[in-house]
């Protein structure tokens, strides 16, 4: 049996070609590349930020490998698809991966995120959202922020927009201030909660405990009607972040 230090060094071996391979065409193994030029196509890899060229990559990898991991991989292949929101790729790669009978074995949770991100991809949304609701926290941050990812598509393909913003919310916390990423999920709060209506954001108002959901509530309830109490929301919540970050000067 290998050792955990034999395991990573094997592991940080495959996905160094599996970067290669993100860089190739589809899923085809590409001729090994070495030295200068090889350090070049790393390089690009990483600069592309390309989230289905790097899934791809891995599931190309995960081909010239067995067992754990094999199954590591593959697992990879699709958290990475979840992570950039791209469900509608899920079916397409679940039919390329062979490993899921060991999944649970390996990390049982992070395979019922899978399994519940490619069931909703495959048009069901009731078990999907029971399966990640039904997670038990705390998971480590990475596994947090996929379940939160998942739940929000789910609530926003029901119409539940509020629901939506929720997870939004939600996963700020797990985003760096400033980023493009933090950007994007602060449009998605307000995307989702300018779908939802008055009624249901105040009712939602009433219940939560959370301020800084609280906050964004509040403030869609100032548009488009009351944009003139706008400087006093902003003033009495100088460290919400659609203050913070500069976001409602976006609006």
């Amino acid at each position: 049996m290998q050792t955990s230090e034999t395991f990573i060094k094997s592991l940080t071996a495959i996905l160094l070609l599996a970067l290669l391979l993100a860089l190739g065409t589809g899923c085809a193994p590409t001729p090994v590349i070495e030295g200068e030029q090889l350090q070049q196509r790393l390089a690009q890899a990483e600069k592309d930020q390309d989230p289905e060229g790097m899934a791809c990559a891995l599931l190309g990898a995960s081909k010239q490998t067995q067992g754990r991991q094999r199954a590591e991989l593959q697992m990879q292949a699709m958290e990475v698809l979840i992570d950039a929101s791209l469900f509608e790729k899920l079916p397409e790669y679940a039919q390329q991966v062979d490993t899921q009978t060991i999944w649970p074995d390996i990390a049982p949770y992070r395979a019922q995120l899978i399994r519940a991100a490619t069931a909703f991809a495959n048009g069901e949304t009731t078990q999907p959202l029971q399966d990640a609701r039904n997670l038990p926290l705390p998971q480590e941050s990475a596994v947090e922020k996929r379940r939160l990812i998942i739940l929000a598509a789910i609530y926003e393909h029901r119409g539940d927009w509020v629901d939506a913003a929720r997870q939004y919310s939600l996963l700020a916390d797990k985003l760096d201030d400033g980023t493009p990423a933090a950007e994007k999920n602060q449009a998605a709060i307000w995307n989702a909660l300018s779908k939802a209506t008055n009624p249901e954001i105040q009712n939602r108002l009433t219940q939560t405990r959370d301020g800084i959901f609280a906050g964004w509530l509040e403030l869609s309830l100032l548009f488009p009607n009351r944009q003139s109490q706008i400087p006093a929301w902003s003033q009495g919540n100088p460290n919400h972040p659609a203050v913070r970050s500069g976001f409602l000067q976006l609006l």
